[in-house]
């Protein structure tokens, strides 16, 4: 467990929650809202961005979808469309009609430890990724928003600290959505 959460119990011990994630099928909708009517980003947008070796329910899956992350505080709010028809998470709570909050993730320092506790608490992993901290992974929670662990690693450190440097030097009206592209490309290069 990461340091100073020796006392938490439960998932709560694996990491914070940083993230609250939206899959919608109005996408522009959904960024012009963030940004104009909450404030929140900027955004950094990919379109047609794909998952590739993921896993879901167990079977290899590649994921196309246009995906956006942007700032609110501490918070990042992540907005998702899948663009096909592959079986996923995603697609699967599109097709039953669902709106609102997807999933809440957190960011673990430990994830393949992580990954084992998940299944002491006797849930389900319905979708993930390998990774060399751990990955990142779905946790279904019957009855409850879907959790997303993701492993720590340093380049999305840069990311992340990138995107919020962002958030902290935006006008609120200037370059509303970003190139998530050219932002990995840049956090790529500052190793």
């Amino acid at each position: 467990m990461s340091e100073g959460r020796h006392n938490i119990g439960g998932l709560a011990a694996w990491g914070d929650i940083f993230q609250i994630a939206y899959v919608t099928a109005a996408f522009d909708e959904a960024l012009a809202y963030w940004t104009g009517t909450v404030g929140a980003g900027p955004f950094f947008v990919s379109r047609g961005f794909m998952l590739r070796g993921w896993r879901y329910k167990g079977a290899p899956v590649d994921i196309a979808l246009d995906l956006a992350l942007g700032y609110w505080g501490d918070h990042q709010i992540e907005l998702i469309r899948q663009t096909c028809r592959t079986p996923s998470v995603y697609i699967e709570w599109q097709d039953a009609g669902r709106t609102g909050v997807h999933h809440f993730g957190l960011y673990c320092e430990e994830g393949a430890r992580a990954r084992a506790a998940v299944g002491a608490a006797g849930l389900e992993i319905i979708q993930d990724v390998d990774g060399p901290t751990g990955g990142v992974f779905y946790v279904d929670q019957p009855g409850q928003t879907t959790l997303e662990f993701i492993s720590r690693m340093p380049i999305q450190d840069r990311l992340f600290a990138a995107m919020k440097d962002a958030r902290a030097s935006w006008d609120g009206v200037s370059e509303p959505i970003r190139s998530l592209t050219d932002l990995v490309s840049q956090a790529a290069q500052a190793t």
